[in-house]
């Protein structure tokens, strides 16, 4: 911007502006291309998987040392239930015992893929939700505390933090944002098809 001082013999300054520039930066809070298409992914494929596993299986199996349930169709899992003893003191010797389901893994009909939530039980702090690849954690991650309903929202590719992370109260409003670097690797979930 070029800008002239001309001062008047009346002791005025007037100032000429020859060239005006308007800047405009993106707000810390606008999302920016990749971060919006992570958002439809993990969205998009967390219905399908949703929907590809609830059937009603037509076999179940339990591995009581690894504590999983799982369930089939035609061979192909649907569902896998992880469980553990309940950890408080209302558990005795005398009465049964108490089991609580600690992770829940929803599969593609393609095997591949995976919608997993860790719930609130057995002393855990935070649930989460994920849409998994092949086991690793890819696009949007949800973290909520057990206790207040906050929450924690930011970005996996391969079971690593990247991008925008914004915690929130439980009113929804943000108390906190930073940034895990690495946003360009959530272009590269739109290559990976489901």
């Amino acid at each position: 911007m070029n800008i002239m001082y001309k001062r008047k013999a009346t002791g005025y300054i007037t100032v000429v502006v020859s060239s005006l520039f308007i800047l405009t930066t993106p707000s810390c809070k606008q999302e920016n291309s990749s971060v919006k298409f992570a958002k439809k992914w993990t969205k998009e494929l967390k219905t399908k998987i949703l929907e590809e596993s609830d059937q009603v299986p037509d076999k179940t199996t339990v591995d009581s040392v690894k504590r999983i349930i799982t369930l089939y169709k035609d061979n192909l899992k649907l569902k896998q239930y992880y469980f553990a003893d309940r950890e408080h003191e209302g558990d005795g010797p005398i009465g049964p015992k108490i089991y609580d389901t600690v992770l829940i893994v929803f599969f593609s009909k393609g095997q591949d893929y995976q919608f997993v939530i860790n719930p609130c039980v057995n002393k855990v702090s935070r649930r989460f939700e994920t849409v998994a690849y092949k086991n690793n954690s890819f696009g949007m991650v949800e973290y909520t505390d057990c206790g207040s309903d906050n929450k924690e929202i930011g970005f996996h590719f391969n079971n690593d933090n990247v991008g925008p992370w914004v915690k929130y109260d439980s009113d929804g409003k943000e108390m906190e944002r930073f940034d895990a670097g690495g946003e360009e690797k959530l272009e590269k979930l739109r290559e990976m098809k489901y």
